[in-house]
C-alpha cells in the first residue's frame, strides 16, 4: 500500500485533506475528513505536502489563500457507504443533503431520503411522500433491525413547500403483545429545514433526521399501563437484542488465518448495551481460538491487529503469549501496514 494508517492524505477531486484510518482491500483505504469516515480508492489520493508548500509560499508573499468550501457531493453515494447519524433508539426519516458548487459556494442540489431503523425489530413498511397536497412518491418493502434503506430523492426546488412523510408499519415476526399495524408521519416546513441543515453542518453530521416513533406499541391501548408497558417492551427488546448479538466467534473457525483483526466491530454485530469488560472478553476468547488453531496447523507466524487505544487489550494478549510454549517471540513495533496497533507472533514446534 502507498499509505500507512495515520498518514495525512489529499483527495485529488476535492483538494481536501484527511487522515488514513484503515484498509478495506489492496486498492481501497478508509479516510477521515472533518470527523466523517468513508472509503476512497488509493489512486484518488496523494500526499498533501506539495499543497502545503504552495500555500505557505503564498502566505509568505502576502497573499491570503481563499478557503476551500466544504463540498459533500464527492462523498460516495452508494448505499454500502452510507453513514448513519448519531441518533437514539427508534425509527426515523433520514435526509442526506447532496451539495453542488454553484460558482460561489456549496449549495444543496437535492435530498436523499432514507428510512432508518434503530430498534431490534424487523418491519414491513409502506411509505408515501407528499409535497403539499400532491402525492409525489410511494413505495413499500422490509426494513431489518438496526438497518436502513434508501427510498427516493427530493429536488431542492421542492423544499420551498411543506413536506409530509406518511408511513405504515407492521412486524415481520408477529408478537401477540404488540400491535398489528401502526401509522407514523413526519412533516418538514421550509424554515425548519434550513434550521436543521445549519445545525447539522455545525455538528459535522452527515445528515439530519425526523423521528417517526420510538417504540412499537402494544396491541391494546387498554392494557398499556405505563409501568407494565415499559417492562413488557423492555423484556421483548432485550430478547431481540440477544438474538441480534450474534458473535462471529460462536462457531469454530474453518481455517487458520495469518492476519486476525480484533477490533470489536469486526466480531460483534451489535454493540448496544455492551460494557468494556464484555468487549474485552470477546476479543480475548476470539484470539485464543485462532491462536490455538494456528498452533494446531503448525503455522509459522501470524499478526493480530489490536489497535492502540489504552493498551489494555495489547497487554492481555502479550501476557497470554508469554505463557504459550509454542510462541518463540513476538513484537509490537511499528509496522508499515498496521502502524503501532498490531503484534507479530512467531511459532516454533518440536
Amino acid at each position: 500500500m502507498k499509505f500507512s494508517i495515520g498518514d495525512p492524505v489529499l483527495v485529488k477531486a476535492t483538494d481536501q485533506e484527511g487522515t488514513v484510518r484503515g484498509y478495506i482491500d489492496d486498492k481501497t483505504v478508509k479516510i477521515e475528513v472533518g470527523g466523517i469516515e468513508f472509503p476512497v480508492a488509493e489512486e484518488e489520493l496523494t500526499f498533501p505536502y506539495l499543497k502545503r508548500f504552495a500555500k505557505q509560499k503564498k502566505i509568505n508573499i502576502g497573499t491570503t489563500p481563499k478557503p476551500v468550501p466544504l463540498n459533500m457531493d464527492w462523498l460516495p453515494k452508494e448505499d454500502k457507504f452510507y453513514k448513519k447519524p448519531k441518533i437514539g433508539n427508534g425509527v426515523y426519516i433520514g435526509l442526506l443533503p447532496q451539495f453542488k458548487f454553484d460558482g460561489f459556494e456549496d449549495a444543496v442540489e437535492k435530498l436523499r431520503v432514507y428510512l432508518i431503523n434503530e430498534t431490534p425489530l424487523n418491519y414491513r413498511y409502506a411509505y408515501t411522500y407528499n409535497e403539499g397536497a400532491e402525492n409525489e412518491h410511494s413505495s413499500h418493502g422490509e426494513l431489518k433491525a438496526f438497518g436502513y434503506c434508501f427510498v427516493h430523492e427530493i429536488a431542492f426546488e421542492d423544499l420551498n413547500n411543506a413536506l409530509e412523510f406518511v408511513t405504515e408499519w407492521s412486524l415481520l415476526e408477529k408478537d401477540a403483545s404488540l400491535a398489528a399495524k401502526i401509522e407514523a408521519e413526519a412533516k418538514l416546513k421550509p424554515k425548519t429545514y434550513f434550521q436543521k441543515l445549519d445545525k447539522m453542518q455545525k455538528a459535522g453530521e452527515p445528515m439530519f433526521t425526523l423521528p417517526l416513533f420510538e417504540q412499537y406499541p402494544r396491541k391494546s391501548s387498554a392494557e398499556a399501563a405505563p409501568v407494565a408497558f415499559d417492562e413488557d417492551v423492555r423484556a421483548f427488546v432485550q430478547q431481540k437484542l440477544s438474538e441480534q448479538r450474534i458473535l462471529k466467534d460462536t462457531t469454530e473457525p474453518r481455517r487458520a488465518v495469518y492476519e486476525l483483526d480484533l477490533h470489536i466491530e469486526k466480531l460483534v454485530t451489535n454493540l448496544k448495551g455492551m460494557s468494556n469488560m464484555e468487549m474485552l472478553d470477546i476479543q480475548l476468547k476470539t484470539f485464543r481460538k485462532y491462536l490455538d488453531l494456528a498452533i494446531a496447523r503448525q503455522q509459522d507466524a501470524m499478526v493480530v491487529i489490536h489497535g492502540v487505544g489504552k493498551g489494555t487489550l495489547r497487554e492481555e494478549l502479550h501476557e497470554m503469549l508469554k505463557h504459550t510454549p509454542e510462541v518463540t517471540n513476538f513484537t509490537a513495533k511499528y509496522h508499515h501496514k498496521y502502524g503501532d496497533g498490531a503484534t507479530e507472533i512467531f511459532f516454533k514446534y518440536d
